[in-house]
This record gives structure tokens, sequence and C-alpha cells, in this order.
């Protein structure tokens, strides 16, 4: 998979990017996004000396409300308790600014496909509204490598719903597809979407054309997850607020192996 129209889109996206998922957060799902980070984490427990993975990790949010609302966690000798990866360098310029000098997090530039990190150093992972953006059978091989046995994994994202799967859905999203590769080749304009509260320039569109073929639904999540060794704690589905607005999925695992 292509990481450059990813972190071409994240480039241009950055200085904007958390109000951005806001507004989108609350026209698909109706919920803001550190409310969504929040209710997130809330699936999970952090004990004290555990090492924590946040996989595109973009302007540190995560990370953030790890430290605010984690018991206090110790001092790796390479690395902080957190660790944040992604793959856009200004996306980690901008968490660097949010997240200061702090000594307990440490931000590596890398792809969450192919992470530069030694095999069973995590006690958790999450990824919160990424994994689209990935080839997801081999970012659950680099998970299942990096996480130790018995590791936590946590994972909120976009999903295909049962309508997404439906002859309408496909047909509503092969036009759709065809509108924005259309739109990608006109002179720069607006792309149409402006008076639902989702503005898309030309990066954007071309990385999340791409994303359409990443987007699963909870039965699919569920055999890969099988395949790579994790065992299911939780899936839940995020509920669209309309029937052709893509709905979410956020699943708690354990690697069993």
């Amino acid at each position: 998979m292509n990481p450059a129209p990813v972190v071409e889109a994240f480039t241009a996206l950055a200085p904007y990017y958390e109000e951005t998922v806001d507004r989108e957060l609350r026209l698909f799902w109706g919920v803001g996004y550190l409310e969504f980070v929040e209710r997130l984490l809330s699936r999970l427990v952090i004990g004290e000396g555990e090492r924590v993975l946040d996989i595109a990790t973009g302007t540190g949010v995560v990370p953030a409300a790890i430290l605010a609302q984690a018991p206090p966690l110790r001092i790796h000798p390479d690395h902080g308790p957190v660790l944040g990866l992604d793959i856009t360098p200004a996306m980690l310029a901008a968490a660097r600014r949010r997240l200061g000098l702090a000594e307990k997090v440490q931000l590596v530039c890398g792809s969450g496909m192919a992470m530069p990190l030694a095999g069973g150093t995590f006690d958790v992972a999450i990824c919160c509204l990424g994994t689209h953006h990935m080839d997801v059978s081999a970012l659950l091989a680099e998970l299942s490598r990096v996480l130790r046995r018995g590791g936590r994994l946590l994972i909120a994202d976009v999903c295909a719903t049962a309508f997404w799967r439906s002859l309408p859905g496909r047909v509503m999203f092969a036009l759709l597809l065809g509108f924005y590769s259309l739109w990608l080749r006109l002179p720069r304009r607006g792309n149409g979407l402006e008076a639902y509260g989702v503005s898309m320039d030309r990066e954007r569109a071309r990385a999340e054309i791409e994303a359409f073929r990443n987007y699963r639904t909870p039965e699919e999540w569920r055999e890969l997850l099988r395949q790579y060794g994790f065992a299911i704690v939780e899936m839940s589905e995020i509920p669209a607020l309309r029937r052709i607005y893509p709905g979410g999925v956020l699943i708690v695992g354990t690697l069993e192996r």
C-alpha cells in the first residue's frame, strides 16, 4: 500500500486536524473528538509500569488523554511508557507542541504496517481512527509482533455497514468514487460537500479514495483478528446518524499467542 497520499494529505491537514475530525465525528456519529477519545479509553485500564503504543497518534490527543487519566507510569529506560507512532512528520510536530517535553511520551515517525520497534515490547496498543489508512492485515501482523503475549489491543474506526455491502450501497459508493476521481482532474474548486460540513482538499480526497478499500464490517474484523491471534473481549458498533453515513466499530482484544 502506497503511503504517499496519506502523508501528503495529513501534512496539509495537520494545522486543523482536530477541528476537522471533531466536525466530522459530530456529523456522522453525534460525538465530539475529545469525548470520543475519552469513551474509547474508558474501555481500558492501564496498570502501573505498563507500556502503551499509540498507532497513528496524529497530534497526540490519545497520549495526552492517557497521561491525564493513568496512574503514575514508570519511565522505561529506552522510551517513555507511552510511544506515539505516526507516518506524517507534520502531525508529529503538532503532537510535540501539544505534549511539550514530557518524558513520559516518545514520538516516532514510522508506519503501522512496518513498525521500527522491537518485538514483544508493549502491553497495550491503541489505534484511534487510523486503520482505514492502512493495510489491516499488515497492521495486525505487526501488532501481534510488538505486543507481548496477553497484551491488549484497542481499536476504534470507521467500518463498513450492512448498507455499504448491499447492492444500493455498492452502487452509491462506486458513483462516489467516480465523482472524486473526476473531481481530482478538474481545476481546483470546492468538493461539493461543504453544505454537509465536510471540506476536503485534493490531497485528502485522494487518501480517502484509497481508504475505501480498507473499510471492513465487524464480522470481517472478527475473522481477521482471529487469524492474527487476537481474542475479542468486546466488539461494539457505533451507529451512524444517517443510513448513508459510515458507521464505526470499537474493538477490545487480547493477544493469545
